[in-house]
């Protein structure tokens, strides 16, 4: 008995410094510190927008003028203010145009002595942009966000979430540890993840989608001329109003699918892990192609 009330003391005890601790932690001041940097270039159609970021956050959207607007803001933070004021000078960005194109980067500036930055240091970007300029971005850590562009995009990013809002173009997306959202597109979107989920809304055109280790959820298709998925290890769902309107044309092997009442298949080989299969009109309907090793497959018709 004397043990174990010994043993209790000592958790106790155990507990109420942790606690304490992470009170003390709670309370420890943040300080930010931060600048912004502005800066305005003419442009005429057919000249190009280039974004290489790095712990940015990109905001992107267009606007009425033939202008492209840059509003830049560089954020250090610290526990110690001196040293996120010191930090924050080694955050540079560089504008410029050159032979037709803008150049956007951010960068960090090592000091005489080579000192890495101590504090958390973010670039947020906001850029307003005519509808159809076309843009390329490659972002490491962060965010890329797009909204009502009418051009074609190029986009790359590592650990870095990319949003796409109510965009019409050819639209190419490479993503690695970013998950994708996408609603209201139209034009021509191909996708291409690994360790990164996509997640489409009302889209449209021509889908191609390629991914690793992903879950997709594609929801209300609106009248897509084709969506063709190739995804290995990942779980794929489909849900649409409209499912009778689309072929199918389906190659799973290790896949957990279970063949909804209302789609009509043709079997072309259903043994062991491996199913393949389309409908009787696939060529004659919008198609849906899916060509999935491992994982799970649902297709869902909403209006039942």
């Amino acid at each position: 008995m004397m043990k174990r009330t010994i043993q209790n003391i000592m958790l106790i005890l155990i507990l109420a410094f942790f606690a304490g601790n992470n009170e003390a932690n709670s309370q420890v001041k943040v300080n930010v510190v931060s600048k912004k940097q502005a800066e305005s270039f003419k442009w005429k159609p057919g000249e190009k927008l280039e974004i290489n970021g790095e712990k940015a956050e990109i905001y992107c959207s267009a606007h009425e003028l033939n202008t492209i607007e840059v509003e830049i803001e560089l954020i250090a933070k610290h526990k110690d203010k001196t040293v996120a004021e010191k930090d924050l000078k080694s955050l540079k960005v560089m504008m410029d145009k050159m032979r037709g194109k803008v150049f956007i980067r951010d960068f960090i500036q090592l000091d005489k002595d080579n000192r890495k930055p101590e504090s958390g240091l973010k670039v947020v970007m906001h850029i307003k942009i005519p509808k159809s300029c076309a843009v390329t971005v490659n972002n490491y850590f962060g965010s890329v966000n797009f909204e009502n562009v009418q051009s074609d995009l190029i986009i790359t990013g590592e650990y870095s979430k990319v949003n796409l809002k109510d965009l019409n173009g050819n639209i190419k997306v490479t993503s690695k540890f970013g998950d994708v959202t996408a609603s209201d597109v139209g034009g021509v979107l191909n996708i291409t993840t690994n360790r990164s989920d996509i997640i489409l809304e009302n889209v449209s055109g021509n889908i191609y989608l390629k991914s690793t280790l992903a879950e997709i959820r594609i929801s209300g298709l609106k009248n897509p001329e084709g969506l063709i998925i190739d995804s290995k290890k990942s779980k794929v769902y489909i849900s649409s109003e409209h499912s009778l309107d689309f072929g199918y044309k389906l190659y799973l092997e290790k896949v957990d699918f279970l063949k909804p009442n209302w789609i009509y298949l043709k079997y072309i080989e259903n043994e062991g892990n491996i199913i393949k299969a389309n409908t009787i009109d696939f060529e004659e309907l919008p198609l849906i192609d899916i060509r999935l090793n491992t994982g799970s497959l649902a297709l869902i018709k909403t209006n039942d």
